[in-house]
């Protein structure tokens, strides 16, 4: 269930007997609809001491979601202040789905910081490694070969079975980063991948 909140729900009393039914309706929501920074917060369980206090009076943190408010294609994107709704996900349905576990993969506003700062900077973001097998290579093996991987801005783990090439890609990744600890690499080593003729 969605509920639209215009008013900011961090400054309502949910003491009081008269906002009982209002409480009953939030705690069924499964989301907001709303671009007030205080309701946002509010939804998350921010304004309350722990997550777990908020949890046990409305049941679940609320995601938010909002858009421009927008009446007009001329006012796409423009109306209240240029908010627009992000969700860090896959473009689908199981992708929004996955805001009501993890409300905070929701974003309201001009830009997520996360890619302000990678076009602020974008030498220091990878955005896809791409291994080619080169020409007259002494090597028979296919491995990696014509192999292409996107990565996340917010990379910070590669998980994956025994033997699937976690270590092979973090070493790449090194290689290509002009990192010189070669004497660490488990992959890019004489032992395994740089056999004597290859």
């Amino acid at each position: 269930m969605v509920l639209p909140c215009d008013e900011d729900l961090s400054k309502v009393s949910w003491n009081g007997q008269d906002h009982q039914a209002r409480k009953v309706l939030i705690q069924q929501s499964d989301f907001f609809i709303s671009n007030n920074p205080s309701t946002i917060n509010w939804g998350l369980g921010k304004t309350y001491p722990t997550t777990n206090d908020y949890i046990n009076e409305f049941k679940s943190i609320k995601p938010c979601i909002g858009g421009s408010d927008a009446h007009s294609f001329s006012e796409l994107f423009t109306k209240n202040g240029r908010r627009k709704f992000w969700i860090k996900s896959n473009p689908t349905f199981e992708g929004l789905r996955q805001i009501l576990n993890e409300p905070e993969r929701c974003f309201i506003g001009e830009q997520p910081k996360i890619l302000e700062r990678v076009n602020d900077h974008p030498m220091k973001y990878i955005d896809k490694l791409k291994i080619v097998k080169i020409q007259n290579s002494r090597t028979e093996d296919i491995w990696f070969e014509n192999f292409e991987i996107e990565f996340n801005q917010e990379l910070t783990a590669i998980i994956g079975n025994k033997g699937k090439g976690k270590s092979a890609l973090a070493d790449i990744l090194g290689l290509c980063g002009n990192s010189h600890s070669y004497e660490y690499f488990s992959f890019l080593n004489d032992k395994k991948f740089k056999k004597p003729n290859h």
